[in-house]
Parts: structure tokens; sequence; C-alpha cells
């Protein structure tokens, strides 16, 4: 069943149109294919965390967290804060 889009300003509206008219497409087909990329980027996005955050492996080893710490400390320890 068609649906109906209320109170989309303008400009929107004409992007939309000029959207759907370059991709060949009608405007309803442009609106389902928005809100899929969209849900799917939403999906990936999340995953994307799941996927760092939840890791079994760790991204480094005891040996390269050690040697970034170093140098970090090194880089720190050079810097002097402003007040």
């Amino acid at each position: 069943m068609p649906a109906v889009i209320k109170k989309i300003n303008g400009e929107s509206w004409k992007l939309l149109r000029e959207e759907a008219i370059k991709h060949g497409v009608t405007t309803g087909r442009m609106v389902e294919i928005i809100v899929k990329e969209h849900v799917e980027n939403e999906k990936n996005k999340k995953n994307a965390w799941d996927t760092i955050l939840n890791r079994k492996k760790p991204l480094l080893t005891k040996k390269e967290a050690d040697i970034i710490r170093k140098r970090a400390e090194e880089i720190r320890h050079g810097f002097k804060m402003r007040i």
C-alpha cells in the first residue's frame, strides 16, 4: 500500500527528486534505497565496534603494547604543559 510522506521541506524534496532522477528510479524507490542503505550502514557500524571491542585475540601482543607505551612515555616526558 502506498504511503504519503508529510512535512518534508522543499529543499529536501528537491534533492530527493534530483537523486531519484539521476539514478533513474522513482522517488518512492529512492526512499526505499536510502532507508535500506541507512539500516545496513548502522548494522555494519555496530558490527565493526563489536569486532573491535569483543575480540578474543588482542590487537597487540604484550611486547608490542609495551613498546608503544614506552615510546608514548618518552614523547610525553619532553612535553610541558603551558598554563
